[in-house]
């Protein structure tokens, strides 16, 4: 019987300690799963902010709202028109990124009028040419910052083209759903950069000449992206990956810093406590042990 009991004991012992051991394997597995997850969406919160703040807006587009001064003995206008842009916000200041490069482009939807085939200077209304446009950064203070200058007209179309156009898409112009009428682009600055120093404030665009008729204009920036910008631009998925990638092993770096710091003191009292103590409370090491067992045996045998 009392074998039996021995037996059993052990047994209970051993399951206990069976147990005991795969809730620490649960508890483990929990903590580690846990932690991986607050990691992963830590990193992905992190990836999330860095990519807000680096990358700026790829296109910005603001209308223009051309000024002039009216004629007063005649019919017209007498001065250029000219269109003053505010590129900031109220929040943020100025929408450009520094160091970036930008394509600066304006955007004129003019009609086909005889008018417009036929723009001149102010001496010749009817000599067939073209119109400048002008654009001038410049600062809130006035100070210009850059200048350019660039001509433009409309697509020549000859007669017979016109005559064929207009019959073949006659429905469409009767019902309004098509217009006689040209998108005119003109690219002002092919790599406009930001001055850290003085920002853009304010964009001032002048058409050189009082005789062109249009029904709308846009001023239109895109970004030039280059380097790391390029990469999370056209590979948004990929550079994602990586970004949460990195920003997880930085994580797990800091964690198992932090969890040794934490852990050490603890770790060395276990080793402490079971390598034994002396009376007055200091811990005894292997090769203090030994000499102290040497030492009662060589009192025994005495």
């Amino acid at each position: 019987m009392v074998l039996f009991g021995t037996y059993i004991d052990s047994k209970r012992k051993a399951a206990r300690k069976y147990i005991a051991e795969w809730q620490a394997t649960v508890y483990s597995l929990v903590v580690f799963s846990a932690t991986m997850v607050v990691m992963f969406w830590a990193s992905v919160f992190l990836y999330t902010s860095f990519y807000f703040t680096y990358m700026p807006d790829e296109s910005i587009t603001w209308p223009m709202n051309f000024h002039y001064q009216s004629c007063q003995d005649r019919p017209g206008i007498c001065s250029n028109p000219y269109a003053i842009i505010s590129v900031t916000d109220p929040t943020r200041g100025s929408v450009l990124a520094r160091g970036q490069k930008y394509r600066v482009v304006v955007d004129i939807e003019m009609p086909e009028s005889p008018t417009n085939q036929r723009i001149g200077n102010e001496d010749d209304m009817f000599n067939v040419g073209m119109f400048l446009i002008n654009m001038s950064m410049r600062t809130h203070s006035g100070q210009i910052l850059r200048k350019s200058s660039r001509s433009t007209m409309l697509r020549y179309r000859s007669p017979l083209l016109h005559t064929l156009s207009t019959v073949t898409f006659s429905p469409l112009l009767l019902y309004g759903i098509q217009e006689e009428k040209q998108m005119v682009t003109v690219e002002l600055f092919s790599q406009y950069e930001e001055d850290p120093v003085t920002p853009l404030s304010d964009v001032h665009v002048e058409l050189e000449s009082r005789f062109v008729e249009l029904y709308g204009a846009q001023l239109r920036i895109h970004a030039i992206f280059s380097g790391l910008r390029y990469l999370m631009y056209h590979y948004p998925l990929v550079s994602a990956a990586m970004g949460i990638g990195i920003c997880m092993v930085f994580l797990s770096a800091v964690v198992i810093f932090s969890w040794y710091q934490f852990s050490g003191p603890t770790l060395n009292a276990r080793i402490g406590a079971s390598q034994g103590t002396l009376p007055n409370g200091n811990a005894l090491t292997i090769s203090q042990e030994n000499s102290k067992l040497a030492n009662l045996a060589d009192d025994s045998e005495d």
